[in-house]
């Protein structure tokens, strides 16, 4: 069609340098998908299903006790998070639809915790990583 043409011509008409750049920002992104593996003894993942408004209300007022603990936060019901690592996330967790919780992920892969969305709480997210073996020897500089 004539729409399609001149889109056709449009991008036939971007100098070879723009077309190389705008090929590299597609590689670079398809390449940054991200993986459980990616996060394995890096980061502790919490991961938050169903309708998360008051959760992330709750995590927003702690972001220095979450990056100091190495914590990523995924919010599944939300768009932004990579669908291949939300099924990753869905299959590992079991998560199981129409239930609203917030899962806690060790570095070493394993579920720590699932709190129901009403009972989870910053206080309780701390100390149970504080009283992990790994975060105990962060805490001690090991």
């Amino acid at each position: 069609t004539r729409q399609q043409q001149g889109c056709l011509t449009t991008k036939a008409m971007l100098p070879a340098g723009v077309k190389i750049f705008l090929l590299s920002i597609c590689l670079t992104h398809a390449m940054a998908a991200e993986t459980l593996n990616d996060f394995l003894w890096k980061k502790r993942l919490l991961v938050v299903t169903g309708q998360p408004a008051a959760t992330r209300a709750t995590l927003d007022t702690s972001k220095a006790g979450l990056t100091e603990r190495d914590i990523r936060i995924f919010f599944l019901s939300e768009p932004g998070i990579d669908p291949a690592l939300a099924r990753q996330l869905r299959e590992r967790l079991k998560v199981r639809p129409g239930i609203e919780e917030v899962l806690l992920l060790g570095k070493d892969g394993r579920t720590t915790v699932r709190w129901k969305s009403g009972e989870f709480s910053i206080a309780d997210l701390f100390a149970k990583i504080d009283a992990m073996p790994m975060r105990k020897s962060e805490m001690r500089g090991d």
